[in-house]
């Protein structure tokens, strides 16, 4: 080799590459080993900092925070190469051409370079890149210069001066699941292999076709029955008499179809629904408008596509001006929480399911204070056997709030109440539960913005993690939340901020943090979102929102386990086999018909780019390369 032209390099490395699947509190990590000070350790891709981890002993890695259940710690080894013999890097091209007279004396045995007293002629090498290494074999006394593609490693020929690009960070290695074709969209998964982006988002599809009333999200009432997997989908029907009316839904995969609806003759209002799994039936909330704003429940059972009612039975004698509903899997029970619009007081009774009728025990107070119309939320904890309820304490500032609550039999008893946000404006608050972390969610909305902190419950309390900002948003700040217990990943849907598209962001709990992901748009029309539902059987979310542009309501599927986005296939990729990714700094050349200088972003199916997208991550560099700048969707 006759040394570099252009800047000494930093020598060229090898990496070696270890992923594990951590167990829960995991901390040490036995690696094959590894140099002090040459390990870079990476958690669900995310590059730890060095404060995070402890590698001192050559072989074990160890963190500063234990690793929660199946996270994926990769651990990347370097080692520098040296070329046999010590070769000395050369500063100019005089040291080539001195190179080419005494290449015996560098300790290997070197081609001849084509140099013949002067390196006068290695000038005429156009576009060179910086730092690249040159190399050949020639007896002529002029070389001939030829280039190789970038990356590549060429066998010099008898006349041949070939190259290779110095690598950058622009790049790097994974292995696939799945063939991948050079030039596609990759995200990585769980497991830390890469996969080609699937559709985020099936085809939105209406369930009725006209107003179905969601200001305020009042038709919040959207469960997956786990035992017919079916969704079961409760709305308001504007056009017969405000009617609670009922359509049962099937998936096939990324679309729903329905059966015919099933109206019951009451004029329903601030509809909540949630699943008995011990009855398999669902329980709908909501204030009846034919009865003088009273509090009714009623049972609803499936049979096909064919839901049934039973009949309505009221829990409640005074104006239900706000409420929520959840199933308490330990002891059996439905668990509604209200505002009571005859005292201004918060609400909660216990209500167990026989056949297609519920019956109640008696009402019990959770605040003295007056819950804000519209805005109680409530979740179960399935680790401690908790109901959680969230409310804005309007007599309190308008606080964000949280309590506690025990049920026993019938009876439900509570803990002293928690303020979550001292923001004098905290409004649609929704809680889900994390059974992988055994933490809450709690998302809501000041002003403009949505927020959310992670809850944690010990005994009859509940203490909260830092407040964290997620995005802005838009209309009416309504958002609906859900737990994806395949990914172990929360799921937020929520009205975009100018656009007012249905959006999401995905992310995991560790801690008392939420990492979340950028959002993704899910329906690119005007919509109000209205709730969601997981479905256990196909891991996938179903969304409900209004379709403000028609005002009708429409369900979409949302594929949640796609992969998240991390580069570009700088290569085809065999299933099982390590290849090459273009990521932040890097240069894909594997793309065609772009417009040169034009910004390219992910769009709603996120299986290729698309120009002027909103989820921006490069420019075109010409009608065939892709310069990434960013890793943010």
């Amino acid at each position: 080799m006759s040394g570099y032209i252009g800047t000494q390099p930093v020598p060229q490395a090898t990496q070696k590459r270890q992923a594990f699947t951590a167990t829960a509190g995991q901390t040490t990590f036995a690696t094959s080993g590894y140099s002090v000070g040459f390990v870079d350790v990476y958690m669900n891709g995310v590059k730890l900092a060095a404060a995070d981890y402890t590698a001192t002993n050559g072989s074990d890695v160890v963190l500063a925070t234990a690793a929660l259940a199946n996270d994926i710690i990769e651990i990347v080894a370097f080692t520098s190469f040296v070329a046999s013999g010590g070769l000395a890097a050369a500063n100019n091209l005089s040291d080539v051409a001195s190179a080419s007279t005494s290449r015996t004396n560098l300790g290997i045995t070197l081609p001849n370079l084509g140099v013949t007293s002067t390196a006068a002629e290695l000038n005429t090498l156009d576009a060179v890149p910086r730092g690249s290494i040159i190399y050949g074999n020639s007896s002529a006394a002029t070389a001939r210069l030829s280039k190789g593609a970038t990356g590549t490693v060429l066998t010099a020929g008898a006349d041949d001066i070939s190259w290779v690009a110095a690598s950058g960070g622009g790049e790097q290695t994974f292995t696939a699941s799945g063939s991948i074709s050079a030039g596609a969209l990759v995200g990585i998964n769980s497991n830390g292999t890469i996969s080609t982006m699937g559709a985020t988002a099936g085809t939105p599809v209406q369930f009725h076709p006209n107003n179905v009333d969601s200001s305020r999200g009042t038709y919040k009432a959207i469960v997956y029955d786990t035992a017919n997997n079916k969704v079961i989908q409760f709305y308001r029907d504007t056009a017969n008499n405000y009617y609670l009316t009922c359509v049962v839904g099937t998936i096939s995969g990324q679309s729903i179809s329905y059966g015919t609806p099933v109206a019951y003759s009451a004029n329903a209002h601030r509809l909540r629904a949630t699943y008995d799994t011990n009855s398999s039936r669902a329980v709908c909330i909501f204030r009846n408008e034919s009865d003088t704003n009273d509090g009714y429940a009623v049972v609803v059972s499936v049979s096909g596509t064919t839901p049934t009612f039973g009949t309505a039975v009221e829990f409640s004698n005074a104006n239900m001006d706000a409420g929520d509903c959840c199933f308490d899997s330990n002891s059996n029970k439905v668990v509604i929480a209200y505002k009571n619009g005859s005292t201004a007081q918060g609400k909660s009774i216990v209500g167990t399911v026989s056949g297609t009728s519920i019956s109640f025990g008696s009402e019990a107070t959770f605040t003295t204070n007056n819950p804000y119309d519209g805005y109680i939320t409530c979740a179960f904890d399935s680790n401690l056997n908790k109901v959680v309820i969230a409310y804005t304490d309007y007599s309190n500032s308008s606080y964000g709030t949280a309590i506690v609550g025990t049920v026993s039999g019938t009876s439900i008893s509570f803990g002293s109440a928690v303020v979550y946000s001292a923001f004098n404006a905290t409004y649609y608050s929704e809680l889900a539960f994390d059974s992988n972390a055994n933490k809450f969610l709690l998302v809501y909305a000041a002003e403009s913005q949505l927020k959310c902190r992670v809850g944690t419950v010990s005994g009859t309390s509940i203490s909260f993690g830092t407040e964290q900002f997620l995005t802005l948003v838009g209309g009416d700040y309504v958002n609906t939340l859900v737990f994806d217990s395949a990914t172990n990943e929360m799921i937020i849907f929520f009205e975009a901020v100018t656009t007012n598209q249905a959006s999401a962001i995905k992310g995991k709990l560790s801690g008392t943090s939420f990492f979340a992901g950028s959002s993704i748009v899910v329906a690119a029309v005007n919509v109000t979102i209205a709730g969601s539902a997981y479905d256990e059987d196909t891991d996938q979310c179903i969304l409900s929102y209004q379709d403000d542009s028609g005002y009708n309501g429409r369900n979409v599927v949302f594929n949640s386990a796609n992969p998240s986005w991390v580069g570009v296939a700088a290569e085809s990729i065999s299933n099982g086999v390590s290849g090459k990714v273009t990521v932040i700094g890097g240069i894909n050349t594997n793309q065609s018909g772009l417009v040169t200088g034009a910004v390219y972003g992910l769009p709603t199916t996120a299986t290729a780019i698309t120009a002027g997208a909103s989820n921006a991550i490069g420019v075109a560099l010409s009608s065939s390369s892709l310069y990434i700048n960013t890793g943010k969707l």
